[in-house]
């Protein structure tokens, strides 16, 4: 790679190029080829509609590494594979979800199954996670629920109320010298993108690092 000269691109004109090539509809004008080969497969009988199953859900979380990078919806398989749902209910969300092209609503819904009562319990949770699922007898989470307990751990505000120890922390601490602001220059740009894999999975940019 080779620094150029010249000077960086505008913002504006980036985003405005890249919009004209995918925000903006486009009207194809095909020419009569289009009609022809429609004609030649007129005769070919359509794919069936797939159909997602229980096991098809169940083989595909099965055989998914555990702590592959996640997707947007941010789990990683190894608390999937930990669901403890119906399979029928959970193939039925996952063919809703597909439909609607909307995955990470599908998995907002049923995790509070993975939250131990006690930070003791923790290892008798992950030994559990690791058994066979069982399709619970008792009635599908509500999914409104799910949402304002996870809310409540993740997107309110706490306000802390610190005991007098913080102070005999901050006293301790004064002599200190604060380290210097960190600079990323240009070259740790580049530098970070060189080493970085090409097609590991992407994070909420959606692009891959080639």
């Amino acid at each position: 790679m080779v620094s150029g000269t010249g000077p960086a691109p505008n913002q504006a004109d980036t985003v405005a190029f890249w919009r004209g090539l995918w925000s903006e509809p486009i009207n194809h004008s095909e020419g009569p080829w289009t009609e022809v080969v429609a004609s030649q497969y007129a005769s070919i009988t359509p794919m069936d509609p797939v159909i997602i199953t229980p096991d098809d859900v169940a083989e595909a979380v099965r055989r998914a590494p555990n702590w592959k990078s996640p997707g947007l919806d941010g789990l990683h398989h190894y608390w999937l594979k930990g669901f403890v749902v119906c399979h029928t209910v959970l193939a039925r969300q996952f063919q809703e979800a597909l439909n609607q092209k909307s995955l990470p609503g599908l998995f907002t819904t049923g995790i509070t199954h993975l939250v131990p009562k006690d930070q003791s319990d923790q290892k008798r949770l992950y030994k559990s996670l690791e058994r066979p699922e069982v399709c619970g007898a008792g009635p599908w989470l509500d999914q409104a629920n799910t949402l304002v307990f996870w809310r409540g751990l993740w997107s309110e505000p706490l306000n802390h109320s610190e005991g007098p120890w913080t102070e005999v922390v901050a006293s301790q601490c004064e002599s200190i010298t604060p380290i210097d602001p960190v600079m990323i220059t240009l070259d740790d740009v580049a530098e970070a993108v060189r080493r970085a894999p090409n097609w590991k999975n992407p994070g909420l940019d959606g692009l891959r690092h080639y």
